[in-house]
C-alpha cells in the first residue's frame, strides 16, 4: 500500500486529515506533528509517495519543512493556516505542488482529491505540444512536479509520430501557432481516432485573438488554457481533464463490466458478440460459444451466506479469466451462469479447452472464513456456427442442460 507523510502539530487537524485521507484514498498515512517526528519518519523504512505539509510547526515555525521534503525527493502539498501571494510564489518556486489555506471543510475535501489526483498521476502520461523550446521545457517540468510521466514534440507532426509510439498518452497540451502542423490542424487529426472521452486535449495560446479559445474547442479541445498562465492553473486545468477522463472511463466501464466478479455483462456480451458472430461468417473463422454454471450455487447460498456467495462468484469469474485466453469474452449472464465467446478456437480442442477449466474450478480451495467450500461447474459447448449468436447460445444452453442431468460437473459438445 502507498505511503502518504502528513506533518501537522494539531491533534484535530492530524485525526481529521488522517480518517478523510485513509476513507477517500487507498493509502496509509503516517502523521508526525513536528520537524523532528518528519525527519525520523522520512529516514526509515517507509517509501513515502506524497507529502501534506503544515508550514508552521513548534520547532520549526517559518516552513523548513518543505527544504526538508525536497531534500528527501519527496512531492509536497503545503497545507497551513495562513498564506499570502509573496508564500504562495516562494512555495511554488520551491517546488511545491499547490497550496491550499485552512479555510473551510471544503479546503480539506480539494486537499484529499488533489493528493488522489498525485497518486493517480504517477501511472500517467501526457504531452506538451509547443514549437518554443524554453517554454516547452519550462511547462514539462510543472507537470513532471505534477508527477506525471511527460513527452514532448515541437509540432503536430511529431506529435502524432510520438502519440503513436506510446499510446498510452491520455492528455496533450497543444499551443496553437507552430511550424508544419499548427494546433487546429493536429486536432483534427487527432480527433479523426481519439475521442474527447478517452484523449483530452488542451489548447493554448499567447494570441489576442479573442475567438481563439472557441476555435479551439469547436475543433475539437477540451479546454483552452491563455499563456502565460501560472502553476497553480495549470494545475487546475489538467487535474480537471484527467479527472473528466477517468470520470468517462468509469462510467462505460460500468455499462460493460459486471461490478461483482469483473466480468463482462449480458449487454456487452451481446453488443460485441454480435459482431464477433457476424466477423466469423464473412471470414470463414471458427467461433465457440460456451455456456457455463456453478452446480448447487443455491446450496451455497443457503449454507453459508450471501456473502460467501459472492466469493464463490468471484473465485469461479477468478478461473475463468486465468484459464481462457485474453481476447475470449467472458461474461456473466446472471446469477452463478457464464457465457463464454472465443473465436479462432480450434473445435476440435474446444472440449479439451475447458475440460481443463472445468478441472481448475474443481481444484479451487475456496476458503470462507476457515470453511472450504467444494465447487464444480458444468459446461456445455457449441462450435456450429447456426443463424446468429443467439441460435449458438441456445445450443450451448441445451448441452449445459444435458450436463447438468447428466450429474454434473462435466462438459457436454452440442450435437
Amino acid at each position: 500500500m502507498r505511503s502518504v507523510l502528513v506533518v501537522e502539530d494539531s491533534n484535530f487537524f492530524s485525526s481529521l486529515i488522517r480518517e478523510s485521507v485513509e476513507s477517500n484514498l487507498d493509502v496509509k498515512v503516517t502523521v508526525a506533528k513536528s520537524y523532528a517526528e518528519a525527519e525520523t519518519c522520512l529516514s526509515g523504512d517507509d517509501r513515502f509517495v506524497l507529502a501534506l505539509l503544515d508550514l508552521n510547526l513548534p520547532d520549526a515555525a517559518d516552513g523548513e519543512i518543505v527544504k526538508l521534503a525536497n531534500a528527501h525527493a519527496l512531492p509536497s502539498v503545503v497545507f497551513s493556516g495562513s498564506l499570502d501571494t509573496d508564500q504562495r510564489e516562494a512555495l511554488s518556486k520551491l517546488g511545491v505542488i499547490d497550496s491550499i489555506l485552512k479555510e473551510s471543510p471544503a479546503s480539506l475535501e480539494y486537499a484529499v482529491s488533489l493528493m488522489g489526483r498525485l497518486i493517480r498521476n504517477r501511472e500517467l502520461a501526457v504531452m506538451v505540444v509547443e514549437d518554443s523550446g524554453p517554454t516547452r521545457t519550462h511547462i514539462v517540468n510543472q507537470l513532471k512536479t505534477q508527477q506525471l510521466t511527460v513527452f514532448e514534440a515541437a509540432d503536430g507532426s511529431e506529435a502524432l509520430a510520438t502519440l503513436e509510439r506510446n499510446p498510452g498518452i491520455r492528455l496533450i497540451l497543444t499551443d496553437y501557432t507552430m511550424p508544419e502542423m499548427d494546433g487546429f490542424e493536429l486536432i483534427k487529426v487527432l480527433r479523426k481516432d481519439h475521442s474527447k472521452e478517452e484523449l483530452a486535449i488542451v489548447g493554448m495560446s499567447s494570441a489576442a485573438e479573442s475567438d481563439i479559445s472557441s476555435k479551439f474547442i469547436k475543433y475539437g479541445a477540451n479546454d483552452f488554457i491563455y499563456k502565460p498562465f501560472t502553476n497553480e492553473e495549470l494545475l487546475c486545468r489538467i487535474s480537471q481533464n484527467l479527472d473528466m477522463i477517468e470520470l468517462m472511463q468509469t462510467l462505460k466501464r460500468s455499462a460493460t463490466v459486471d461490478f461483482l466478479t469483473d466480468l463482462y455483462n449480458r449487454r456487452y456480451l451481446f453488443d460485441i458478440g454480435d459482431k464477433l458472430f457476424a466477423n466469423a461468417v464473412r471470414q470463414e473463422t471458427d467461433m465457440t460459444v460456451a455456456m457455463l454454471d456453478i452446480d448447487f450455487f443455491k446450496k451455497v447460498n443457503d449454507t453459508h451466506g450471501h456473502d460467501a456467495g459472492d466469493v464463490v462468484l468471484k473465485q469461479v469469474s477468478g478461473a475463468l479469466k486465468g484459464e481462457l485466453r485474453d481476447a475470449d469474452i467472458v461474461a456473466r449472464l446472471g446469477g452463478e451462469e457464464f457465457c463464454v465467446a472465443a473465436l479462432d478456437m480450434n473445435p476440435a480442442k474446444a472440449s479439451d479447452v475447458f475440460e481443463r477449466l472445468r478441472a481448475a474450478v474443481e481444484d479451487m480451495k475456496i476458503d470462507v472464513e476457515g470453511n472450504i467450500i467444494p465447487v464444480t461447474i458444468s459446461i456445455g459447448i457449441a462450435n456450429q456456427k447456426t443463424d446468429s449468436l443467439e441460435a449458438m447460445i441456445n445450443d450451448a444452453d441445451e448441452a449445459l442442460y444435458q450436463a447438468k442431468e447428466g450429474g454434473r460437473n462435466r462438459v457436454v459438445l452440442a450435437a
